[in-house]
This record gives C-alpha cells, sequence and structure tokens, in this order.
C-alpha cells in the first residue's frame, strides 16, 4: 500500500527530568542547554532538515518554558503545536489526549535521544516492511548503556524491560519511530498496546514478515500487552 512521506515529527516532552537536577529545577529536561542552546533546538533543527515541516510538542512539566521559546515554530523554519498533560503521564496518555493531533503517518522521538537520522532510509525499511510501525534499537555493541530489548531469531522483539533486568537483553531502544494510524484515531488503536509497539518492538534490518499480532510480557511493567510486530532499524553509532 502506497503511502505518503510524513511531514509530521511527535516529541516527547513531558517529564520532570529529576535525574538531570538541579538543571531542571526552573526548566523541562529539552530546554537544558548544550553548547548555548537548548538541547530541543537540535531536534527541531535535525528534523526541518530532513524534510518535516510539522512538530508536535506533547508537554508535561513547565510546558510554558519550551513554548514561551519555540512559539508556533516560524523561527525555526517548521510549524509547532503543543497538547499539555500532567508530568506524571506515561506516553499513552500523552498519545491519547493528543490523538486529534495526529497525523496518519508520523515520526515519533524522544526528546533526549539525539542520533543523525537518515529519514530517507528509515522510511524506505519501513514501507518494505510491510509492519504498521517501525522504531530504531541503539546496537549498544559499546556497552554504553543497559539493554532493554531481546529480539528474536525471527528479527521481532521478544522482550521489551523496562527495568533492564531480563537475561539476554541486547538493544537499546532509542524511537525514532514510525507509525500509521490508519488515518483516525479509532483505527489508530491508541491504546496501551499501541504505544507499547511504538516503543518496544523491533526487527533486524532487511524486510520482516508482514505485520500480525505477538504477545511479550515486559518483566515488572503489569500484564502482557498484544501488540503488533513492527520493524527495527539497527544504529551502529558509536558500537
Amino acid at each position: 500500500m502506497f503511502m505518503d512521506r510524513p511531514k509530521q515529527a511527535v516529541i516527547l516532552a513531558g517529564g520532570r527530568g529529576s535525574r538531570l537536577g538541579p538543571f531542571t529545577e526552573t526548566r523541562p529536561k529539552p530546554m537544558v542547554e548544550v553548547h548555548g542552546r537548548p538541547f530541543l533546538e537540535y531536534l527541531v533543527e535535525m528534523l526541518r532538515e530532513q524534510g518535516f515541516s510539522e512538530v508536535l510538542l506533547l508537554l508535561g512539566y513547565l510546558p510554558h518554558v519550551v513554548q514561551d521559546h519555540f512559539g508556533d515554530g516560524g523561527r525555526f523554519g517548521v510549524r509547532i503545536t503543543y497538547s499539555v498533560t500532567a508530568p506524571e503521564d506515561l506516553t499513552t496518555r500523552r498519545l491519547l489526549v493528543a490523538r486529534e493531533q495526529l497525523d496518519s503517518v508520523f515520526l515519533l522521538m524522544y526528546c533526549d535521544n539525539y542520533w543523525p537520522m537518515q529519514f530517507d532510509r528509515l522510511w524506505e525499511q519501513y514501507v518494505s516492511s510491510g509492519a504498521p510501525a517501525l522504531t530504531t534499537v541503539y546496537s549498544n555493541k559499546d556497552r554504553y548503556s543497559r539493554d532493554s530489548v531481546k529480539v528474536g531469531a525471527d528479527g521481532f522483539m521478544e522482550i521489551f524491560d523496562r527495568s533492564r533486568t531480563t537475561p539476554g537483553l541486547q538493544g537499546v531502544e532509542i524511537s525514532y519511530a514510525i507509525a500509521a494510524t490508519g488515518g483516525t484515531p479509532q483505527s489508530a488503536g491508541i491504546s496501551a498496546g499501541f504505544t507499547t509497539a511504538l516503543q518496544a518492538t523491533v526487527t533486524e534490518s532487511g524486510v520482516p514478515a508482514p505485520g500480525i499480532p505477538v504477545t511479550f510480557n515486559a518483566p515488572n511493567s503489569g500484564p502482557q500487552w498484544r501488540i503488533w510486530r513492527t520493524a527495527i532499524n539497527y544504529s551502529n553509532l558509536g558500537g
């Protein structure tokens, strides 16, 4: 099925960033400066250079700091809109509240990960996969961080563990995820399963099998979720 290349990027930027205290006492995490500029500026700039014209920021903690700085996005060369929920809300809730603002196909990103994305290559892999969603996994061969996923021999994820304690994990999910909502909030299936699929399901480079539901249990995170099989883009940067 042919789909137009997405023009909208959605950035999760609502958490308190408590691990960065005291830097985040007066500003949210993406507004902490790196080389004299808020980190979020680098992400918006990259998105513009990669052909995105719309950015939706999902805010929570101190949202006015972000809104006052970025405004409507005009001076950054993109159109920026906002959805604001409580700082404690999970990704599921943030996407549910923003569901009327989501395009039929969009890129989902975290506000604290910078990866030198080449979106044309990412999009080609997504279209070829036939899967409803694709996300990027850092290979973590240099052991830079603690692994959070386990990928099966078929190239699809078997485990996504937020606690990162399950034996045999290999790779770190870093978002840069593409998802198709089907055009309406109802067909999007924006639910715990939808969000989990965006955050956690992966496959190795290449052409995976057409998407079918799989079931996995994320240890220490409650019941099993029924999720879509989703393509993976492996990033070997730095490892």
